[in-house]
């Protein structure tokens, strides 16, 4: 990847990025920088690398395969995007992690977040910060049990 600056404006990153969301990872992984860096209260608010979302994010595909972003809203500074967006999936196949299987009761969630985008000269996302309203868990308290949860939390949010 080329270090010059990137021709493309940091919406135009943005909404690629959230439109990826319901299109395939390799896209996702594309536009973020190799020292991307993520924050969220799953995270207890520590970093979690571009490495560890990609691999969070593929794991999420598989049993929420149309998942996606709806943007609402977005407000654009010089290198940060502000987006008011919609999250929504249905969990349709069998979540693993690790040595742990859920399999799906067919819900659909839908909450609404704020992802806080910083675009870096290259053009790449370079941190996003997560602030959402729901508690997802509570769409799939169903079939989530304790040993999921903790395959989850030491998975992705270690």
């Amino acid at each position: 990847m080329s270090d010059k600056p990137s021709s493309v404006g940091p919406q135009a990153v943005v909404e690629r990025f959230c439109a990826a969301m319901s299109e395939d990872v390799p896209t996702l992984a594309a536009l973020m920088d190799d020292d991307y860096l993520r924050f969220g209260a799953e995270t207890g608010w520590s970093p979690m690398t571009k490495t560890k979302y990609v691999k969070m994010a593929e794991n999420f595909k598989q049993p929420f395969p149309d998942v996606r972003w709806d943007i609402q809203d977005l407000v654009v500074g010089r290198n940060q995007v502000a987006v008011d967006l919609v999250e929504s999936g249905t969990f349709t196949a069998p979540w693993s992690v690790r040595d742990v299987t859920i399999e799906p009761n067919g819900g659909r969630y839908e909450m609404r977040g704020a992802v806080f985008f910083t675009v870096n000269d290259k053009g790449l996302i370079s941190r996003y910060t997560y602030i959402n309203t729901g508690a997802f868990t509570g769409y799939y308290a169903d079939v989530l049990n304790d040993d999921f949860y903790i395959a989850y939390a030491n998975e992705f949010l270690a």
